[in-house]
């Protein structure tokens, strides 16, 4: 017979603090932008890591042929050159300071000072992309507007800037924001595989070749303030823009004992810049 009688127990209610809470193992990070310019730009890190605070770099002209004329000395020629200079002056940090109690009572659910290192890192990498995409303002070269998507006939004029200033065929780059990349999928050259070219799987910010021009998407894409606003991408051959990293990204960690914690520095030290305006084409499209 059921004992009628309400005893005095202990339940998951009355015993709630002893029973923890499951967390995740591993903590929600913020998104991530696709990391990419740095890696398609001309790099002069061996050059940087030679000290100094600025990098010359002569640009050779292009010279012309004569024709011979019997009896006759060849046909001198003597280019004024030009350089480009990269200061070596972006010199960015990330950094935190996580105290003991914090970092002693997360430890066993979360590595928190590793996660955090992962976040500064990510911030000066993202901090060199920006940097980069920001060069669309050095180029005279430009198509279409904030009122445009971007269309096959405006890729093609692009690429014909690059052609009529001899950029070579190789190494070709679109950087596309996401909200173009709809559009790009639309053009007719691009589905057609025997048109295209190799079309590659949509994956790690990888659009696909698109008329020997490899395609990227990125949120890093400059967003121009405007009515209406527009989206700065770019057609470039990897000449066109030049980065020196002389100091990589680097981690250092240091326990700071007036603030019973430990600090997190992440730093770089770059430079970079246009070397070739006339290899790159600003494409402009609705955001």
């Amino acid at each position: 017979m059921a004992d009628s009688v309400m005893v005095p127990r202990m339940t998951i209610t009355t015993g709630d603090v002893f029973i923890p809470e499951i967390w995740a193992k591993e903590a929600l990070i913020a998104r991530e932008s696709k990391l990419l310019m740095s890696k398609l730009v001309e790099r002069y890190d061996e050059d940087a890591a030679e000290g100094g605070d600025t990098i010359n770099i002569p640009i050779i002209s292009n010279l012309t042929a004569s024709a011979k004329v019997a009896s006759t000395s060849v046909t001198l020629q003597a280019p004024t050159e030009s350089d480009v200079n990269l200061s070596l002056n972006r010199h960015f940090e990330s950094s935190i300071l996580i105290e003991d109690r914090l970092l002693k009572q997360s430890k066993r659910v979360y590595a928190i000072l590793t996660k955090y290192a992962e976040r500064a890192g990510y911030a000066v990498a993202k901090q060199q992309d920006s940097d980069l995409l920001g060069l669309y303002s050095s180029l005279s070269n430009y198509v279409g507007d904030g009122s445009t998507a971007p269309t096959r006939t405006n890729i093609l004029r692009a690429i014909q800037y690059l052609d009529d200033a001899e950029a070579p065929e190789e190494e070709r780059y679109g950087v596309w924001k996401p909200a173009a990349v709809a559009d790009i999928l639309d053009i007719d050259g691009f589905v057609n595989a025997e048109k295209a070219g190799t079309v590659l799987p949509l994956r790690k910010g990888v659009i696909g070749d698109l008329f020997g021009v490899m395609n990227y998407k990125t949120t890093q894409v400059v967003t121009e303030a405007g009515t209406p606003s527009v989206n700065h991408n770019l057609i470039f051959h990897k000449s066109a823009f030049a980065m020196a990293v002389q100091m990589a990204i680097r981690t250092q960690f240091q326990y700071k004992q007036e603030y019973l914690g430990t600090l997190c520095t992440v730093d770089s030290l770059w430079g970079y810049g246009v070397q070739r305006a006339d290899h790159a084409v600003d494409f402009r499209s609705s955001v």
